[in-house]
């Protein structure tokens, strides 16, 4: 779970910090740079399986053209003369207790609060063919309990909370590049455990990306919290994809919404989790659409596939293909709140898109409950997981709690006398985030003023409905600033 991020010099992030929350909705116009920073989190999670280089090409600029060399400078910022000559990444974050290496061996976490720092250059070649991303410092320290205890209780987490994720002590780093030299040092888990000392200018990959439960768990750890940061686009051609009956892994959603069925599969048969999965998500389907009787796998021994099925109280039991794609979407949803496998942060982009504007709260109250709930005690049913979405639109920001969201826009810094434009992180006074870096009113209701007068009678009807009052926490169209404001004549 990422608590804070700082970004210097990737795409038009030119320098920023945000603070998350176990949810967040960064809202803004398009090409503001709400995507970049999803890149971001994908290069870094990318940067735990693959080098450097792949990584760059892994995020959304080259995913469709041709790669080259070039291409790996668009993820440097730029001003609009020249490229800035590297990039920096530090995030803090909270990582699990216990996790497995690909060899199957099991690890335990010396500390679960650690810093992670990352800054890459860009070595230029003559031939540009041989131009690559080096490493100029890696950093993997750890975070000192009172002071991830500070962060959280800042966020909101209760005791309960915080004492379920956060565990152990530790002093000295787990990863450290040293600063006048070109030497990282990587330091095993323990007291007096031993240290390897490597040419990080020479390494086409991140140390952390090597890390393996017996002699770095921590870092192992670390690595495999970072390998579940994930861009959920959920598909519909994949949702609506039957699967094999015998699967190799433990099937989870992927991605692109693959192993839908598989995972129902699987969770169905799971003891552990109480009650039938099967009529939860019945109920929590009802919410965006009416009549919904049952939800079951169907099993294929014949063909040894798994197909997803859907009953309603007057009709047949018929496949997911024939279902809608915002209503597949939501169901994968609503199976993802119900995996304790699905951990880690989890992007969506306007995940707003085919869903009916009536049925816009119960997607976002969905969404809300993916997320770990930091009132009460961490464990299976409440997974450590975090949620952060992207929107344009004035429904969605409208019915988001005050304290998860943030305004992105674009904003002009002086630096050495020339002016050079950054993305801001904007959020509302009176939450945690505190009274400095806020958005005006005035910038507000331009979101929440829809051009479309029909919005307000949609929104009238829901109230009357109390389709909204499911919601917990007050929403930003509720705060007395915004009422007088939205309404004066």
């Amino acid at each position: 779970m990422i608590i804070s991020l700082k970004i210097k010099g990737f795409k038009n992030l030119r320098d920023i910090k945000i603070d998350l929350g176990p949810f967040t909705c960064i809202a803004g116009v398009n090409a503001v740079g709400k995507s970049n920073l999803f890149d971001a989190i994908r290069f870094l999670n990318a940067t735990t399986n693959n080098t450097l280089t792949e990584a760059a090409f892994l995020i959304r600029e080259s995913q469709n053209e041709k790669k080259s060399a070039s291409d790996i400078r668009n993820i440097f910022y730029h001003n609009g003369i020249t490229y800035c000559n590297k990039i920096e990444f530090e995030v803090d974050m909270v990582i699990p207790k216990m996790a497995t290496d690909h060899l199957g061996q099991n690890a335990k976490a010396t500390t679960t609060s650690v810093k992670y720092k990352l800054v890459i250059g860009y070595r230029e070649e003559q031939d540009i063919a041989k131009s690559a991303l080096e490493i100029i410092s890696e950093d993997l320290k750890p975070i000192t309990k009172q002071d991830m205890t500070h962060a959280l209780k800042r966020i909101g987490a209760s005791k309960d909370w915080i004492s379920s994720v956060l565990e152990g002590r530790r002093t000295t780093a787990f990863i450290e590049t040293s600063s006048d030299t070109d030497k990282v040092e990587i330091r095993q888990d323990g007291v007096g455990g031993r240290k390897k000392v490597l040419n990080i200018h020479q390494l086409p990959r991140t140390v952390l990306s090597t890390a393996n439960a017996i002699e770095n768990p921590t870092a192992l750890i670390t690595k495999k919290e970072m390998e579940s940061w994930q861009l959920l686009q959920l598909e519909p051609s994949s949702l609506r994809s039957p699967d094999d009956l015998i699967f190799t892994e433990l099937p989870k959603i992927s991605t692109d919404g693959k192993h839908l069925p598989a995972t129902l599969f699987r969770l169905i048969a799971d003891k552990k989790i109480p009650g039938d999965v099967r009529t939860t998500l019945a109920n929590r389907l009802n919410s965006l659409i009416d009549d919904v009787f049952k939800i079951d796998v169907e099993k294929d021994d014949k063909r040894d596939v798994l197909t997803l099925m859907v009953k309603g109280s007057k009709t047949p039991l018929m496949p997911a293909r024939s279902l809608s794609d915002g209503t597949l979407r939501f169901l994968a949803l609503a199976v993802i709140e119900n995996d304790p496998e699905m951990q880690g942060v989890i992007c969506m982009e306007e995940p707003e898109n085919g869903i009916h504007p009536k049925r816009i709260p119960a997607i976002l109250e969905l969404i809300k409950d993916i997320a770990t709930d930091i009132t009460l005690e961490s464990g299976d049913g409440n997974p450590l997981r975090q949620v952060i979405i992207n929107t344009h639109s004035p429904i969605v920001v409208s019915e988001i709690p005050d304290e998860s969201l943030l305004f992105a826009e674009t904003n002009y810094d002086v630096v050495q006398d020339t002016t050079e434009p950054n993305v801001g992180f904007l959020h509302l006074k009176e939450t945690w985030r505190g009274n400095d870096n806020t958005i005006t009113i005035g910038k507000i209701l331009d979101y929440l003023r829809p051009h479309n007068p029909q919005l307000n009678k949609i929104e009238s009807e829901m109230e009357s409905r109390n389709e909204f009052s499911k919601f917990h926490s007050k929403r930003v169209i509720d705060r007395d600033d915004i009422q007088l404001s939205l309404f004066k004549n």
